[in-house]
Order: C-alpha cells, then sequence, then structure tokens
C-alpha cells in the first residue's frame, strides 16, 4: 500500500511539472492543482495512512493506540484543500481576464518588453509636445508681463471721462457716480 501510495504521489508530481512548463495560463493552473493533490496525498501518506487504521476515538474498550490513525494530517489536508480551491479560482479568474484583454492565453504572445519600448518612444514623442506648449505658454505669459500693469476700474473710468467730455459719470472721490445722482445723506453731486 504504500508503494502504492508512493507512485500515485510521483505521478501526480511529475503531471504537475509538465502541465507547468506547458504554455498555456490553464495547464499551468492544472498543474498546480495537481501539486495541490500531491502534496496533499503526501500528507496522507506521512500521516500513517492504513486500510485497516482505526479513528482516533476513545472508547471504553481497550484500544491499541497502535493501530490508530494520526488525526492532524487530515485535518491539515481539510485546510489545503479549501486553500487550493480558492487560490485555483483566483488564478482561473486571471486566466479569464489576460484572455479578454489580449485574446490569448498563451504567455508567449503576450505583449512582452520589446512593445513596451516602442511604447515608451510614444511617451517621449507625447512629453516633447507637451514641453513644447509649455514652452509656448511660458513664452505668452512673458510677453503680457511686458504690458503696463493692470489698473484699477475708476482710474480708467476718469481717463475715459477726461478724454470724452459727453461721458455719462463723473469722477467724485472715491467712487463713481452718475450725474445728477443723490449720496447716501441726499446731497447731490
Amino acid at each position: 500500500m504504500e508503494l502504492l501510495m508512493a507512485l500515485v504521489i510521483g505521478v501526480l508530481f511529475a503531471a504537475g511539472t509538465y502541465l507547468l512548463l506547458r504554455p498555456n495560463f490553464i495547464r499551468v493552473v492544472m498543474g498546480l492543482g495537481l501539486y495541490s493533490n500531491a502534496a496533499n496525498m503526501l500528507l496522507i501518506a506521512s500521516g500513517g495512512y492504513k486500510a485497516i487504521g482505526l479513528s482516533p476515538f476513545v472508547t471504553s474498550e481497550d484500544a491499541q493506540t497502535s493501530v490508530m490513525m494520526d488525526p492532524l494530517p487530515p485535518d491539515i489536508i481539510l485546510t489545503a484543500i479549501v486553500i487550493s480551491f480558492a487560490v485555483g479560482a483566483l488564478f482561473l479568474t486571471l486566466c479569464y481576464r489576460v484572455y479578454l484583454d489580449h485574446g490569448t492565453d498563451n504567455p508567449e504572445e503576450l505583449p512582452n518588453d520589446e512593445m513596451d519600448e516602442r511604447d515608451s518612444d510614444a511617451a517621449q514623442a507625447r512629453a516633447q509636445t507637451q514641453d513644447l506648449e509649455a514652452t509656448k505658454a511660458t513664452e505668452e505669459t512673458a510677453s503680457d508681463e511686458n504690458e503696463p500693469a493692470a489698473r484699477s476700474l475708476p482710474d480708467v473710468v476718469q481717463e475715459l471721462a477726461k478724454d470724452d467730455p459727453q461721458a455719462p459719470h463723473e469722477p467724485g472721490g472715491d467712487e463713481l457716480r452718475p450725474r445728477g445722482a443723490t449720496g447716501l445723506n441726499g446731497a447731490t453731486a
């Protein structure tokens, strides 16, 4: 029985290795699943699995502990099965997303560094264009600085009123009032 378990474990590891080396993501996931099953079988074999082994329950009868199976490996195996199922589901989801994005699950046909270099050349060209646009904007800002400083609205209106005698407003102190308008205290300007 131990020889049979050893052979099954060896075949599972060999098949998992073969599938991991194939250029296909789905086969890689299947290879990892076979590795997981082989590791679980190895834990069963190391836990002293016997076809006639008794469950490790204490009864009132006088049972021999030499024929009882160790309870720890099956507990670890149950945990490992759940974890490997979750990891397999995650990997299958990733494989599906790669297939949707690139149309293939062959890693040799996916974009690589050479394509990234072409993309980086395009990115450099875009960066140069942006630098030229920034330089033009800086030059436009510098030409704006050569213009006279901005003046306040009352100053502009006063200059216009001096130039145009028919101006509807007249300067009066700090504020501008229409001709004939009354102030706060009722006085006319």
